[in-house]
């Protein structure tokens, strides 16, 4: 989905694609569902967004609703799970319709569960964060149509990781069976490195932090709390988070 913002709570949305993906290379779905959707008379996109995707209100206009295209897009997806990056936000806009209590798969999540920050791929380059597009050219993955930020080139970035995912996580040896594959990816991470977080922490190794970024992460008032312990990052950093605690001298009433 492309979306009036960032928060899947009001956002919404202004432009959806979905597309068959098959993991085993046996099956092909050549058909890309895609459009624009009207969010309302009274909705208009903030530039801000129109700056990521450059949808504008001009563009959607005369498009049809999301409650017109619902059909169609249900009949494309049909029982198989939906895969998309971050999942969580495409689910949240699609609240009160049928797609959000659909099965999700989150391929933002299993790229965390298969790569680390840090990682170097054949041509020597380390990876620096999760960004989709970021993981698209340190994969080599082949060329895609269309512009980033739009939905229909997104989804096919997305299949691609999957793909490579799914490819590297039988390279390992372990079942060929897709709810395997699922308990596997919402299985805790073990990361290796920081995968997310602020102020120079993705990347670094929990020893390699300094006291006030390790307070920031376990504040809950930090944005980036939730993603955190979604992703079992505060899992990862808690043993050196306690450590520092145990180590640091108890001070009495009063002193300075």
């Amino acid at each position: 989905t492309e979306t009036t913002g960032a928060d899947p709570e009001t956002a919404h949305v202004i432009e959806i694609a979905a597309q068959g993906w098959s993991l085993s290379k046996k099956v092909k779905y050549p058909r890309v569902f895609e459009t624009k959707v009207n969010p309302g008379p009274d909705i208009k996109i903030p530039p801000s967004s129109s700056a990521v995707h450059h949808i504008t209100d001009e563009d959607v206009k005369n498009s049809p609703t999301l409650n017109d295209i619902l059909p169609d897009l249900i009949e494309v997806i049909g029982e198989n799970p939906i895969a998309a990056y971050n999942s969580e936000f495409d689910r949240g806009v699609l609240h009160g319709t049928p797609l959000h209590n659909h099965f999700w798969l989150d391929v933002y999540r299993l790229a965390m569960r298969t790569w680390y920050i840090g990682e170097e791929n054949e041509n020597g380059f380390p990876l620096t964060s999760f960004k989709q597009q970021e993981l698209r050219y340190w994969l080599g993955l082949p060329h895609i149509e269309g512009d980033a930020h739009r939905a229909a080139a997104d989804i096919m970035v997305t299949g691609l990781i999957l793909q490579e995912a799914a490819d590297k996580y039988l390279e390992a040896g372990l079942p060929d069976d897709f709810n395997r594959f699922v308990d596997w990816v919402y299985s805790p991470i073990l990361h290796k490195t920081l995968p997310i977080g602020l102020f120079g922490t993705p990347g670094k190794t929990p020893d390699q932090l300094e006291d006030w970024q390790l307070r920031k992460m376990f504040d809950p008032s930090n944005h980036m709390y939730e993603a955190m312990l979604r992703f079992n990052v505060l899992d990862f950093a808690r043993p050196e988070y306690m450590r520092r605690q145990l180590d640091r001298p108890q001070r009495g009433y009063g002193a300075k």
